[in-house]
């Protein structure tokens, strides 16, 4: 549940999830072909990114100032249910 920011760090956790090391060698190894991920729904809440139809990521690591983008097919989401709320201006 949440907008493009936290339905990509889901993406990386559903495969990070099956991944034997350092999570961020998925990101980093560009040899490492991921297998099997854990299956993924969303509940969108800000519509901004397109990250709940698409099988790509963009993943921050703050320790070390490094951004990584990933796109793998088996984090597409399952389902997706976007929130529409009305905006008070």
């Amino acid at each position: 549940v949440g907008g493009g920011s936290i339905i990509d760090g889901c993406k990386f956790i559903a495969l990070a999830a099956h991944y034997q090391g350092d999570p961020w060698e998925i990101l980093t190894n560009p040899t490492y072909q991921a297998d099997k991920a854990i299956t993924l729904g969303v509940v969108q809440t800000l519509p901004a990114t397109g990250s709940e139809m698409n099988s790509g990521a963009v993943i921050s690591r703050r320790s070390i100032g490094a951004k990584q983008a990933f796109m793998n097919p088996l984090v597409f989401p399952q389902f997706t249910n976007q929130t529409v709320t009305k905006w008070n201006y």
